[in-house]
C-alpha cells in the first residue's frame, strides 16, 4: 500500500502542475524513513541473534535505496535493475508473511 501510495502521488503533483524541489525532497526523506522502519521490522521477524545477518540485511535495503538516488541524479532517470528497491521491498514482506504464519520459523531447529 505505501509503495503503489508513494508512486500515484508523484505522478499526481506532476500530472497537475504542483511538483516542487522542496515536494520531491520530502518524498525522499519520507522513503528513507520508511526504508529504515520497513527494514528494522524485517530484521526483528528474523530474530536472529547473529549480528551479522542483521547488518547485512540492513545494507542490503540502504545500498539499493542509496543506489537507486545516485543512479537517478547521475542519469538524470531512474532504470530498473534485475534486483532494485520494489524487489527488496518484496522480500521484506515475504519473510514478514511467512513469520506471521509460523512465527519460530527462522529459529526453529531442524
Amino acid at each position: 500500500m505505501y509503495q503503489t501510495l508513494d508512486a500515484i502521488d508523484g505522478k499526481q503533483a506532476r500530472r497537475t502542475g504542483c511538483q516542487s524541489s522542496f515536494g520531491e525532497l520530502f518524498d525522499h526523506g519520507c522513503d528513507a524513513l520508511s526504508t529504515i522502519f520497513g527494514t528494522l521490522g524485517t530484521v526483528l521477524c528474523l530474530q536472529s541473534d547473529k549480528s551479522f545477518l542483521s547488518f547485512g540485511v540492513m545494507l542490503c535495503a540502504y545500498l539499493t535505496f542509496a543506489g537507486a538516488h545516485v543512479q537517478t541524479y547521475f542519469k538524470g532517470c531512474l532504470q530498473f535493475g534485475l534486483i532494485d528497491v520494489t524487489e527488496i521491498q518484496l522480500s521484506g514482506m515475504m519473510i514478514m508473511i511467512v513469520c506471521s504464519v509460523k512465527p519460530d520459523y527462522w529459529t526453529a531447529r531442524v
